[in-house]
């Protein structure tokens, strides 16, 4: 009985003693960190200057994160933790948006801040990102699928707040 408990009481040492993958931090972009190296240079461009005149206008920001992997880390858990650390949107209206995508773990997930539960559920967000995103991502196409997605999602984001911010003007 006493190796057994002492078996436990080492496996959840390890346990413990193990950090989980650390969330990356953010560039001097803010809106795009591309550190799975997908992303083309003027899509990490139309990212940033858009959100520049949408964050101005109401603070609502639309970051979009690659990684080569979340690690052991859940990619739900990871993303809920780099949207708290970065403190993506405005504090106060809680209108965040982070599009997380994992190249080698194949995955990908946003997470709309509180501020967005209504407008950005996943029940209305699910099409846009199974139109614009899904079918490029599938095929290894990160940078179109990014750049179609990230272009209907501002225009909702821009909608909401009432901005006349565009993609065009970014």
């Amino acid at each position: 009985m006493k190796k057994v408990a002492l078996g436990v009481f080492v496996c959840l040492l390890l346990a413990v003693a193990v950090p989980a993958l650390a969330v990356v931090s953010p560039n001097d972009d803010f809106y795009v960190l591309d550190q799975a190296g997908v992303l083309e240079e003027e899509t990490e461009g139309m990212i940033v200057f858009s959100n520049d005149l949408l964050s101005a206008d109401c603070g609502a920001q639309l970051v979009v994160v690659t990684v080569k992997s979340t690690g052991s880390e859940d990619i739900e858990d990871y993303a809920y933790e780099l949207f708290n650390k970065w403190g993506i949107g405005d504090s106060k209206a809680e209108n965040g948006f982070l599009l997380l995508l994992a190249i080698d773990d194949e995955d990908y997930y946003y997470l709309p801040g509180t501020g967005l539960d209504y407008d950005m559920s996943a029940g209305r967000i699910r099409p846009i990102v199974d139109e614009y995103l899904e079918p490029y991502f599938a095929a290894g196409d990160y940078d179109q699928g990014v750049e179609k997605v990230f272009k209907q999602l501002f225009e909702k984001m821009a909608a909401i707040c009432g901005s006349d911010a565009t993609v065009e003007q970014g």
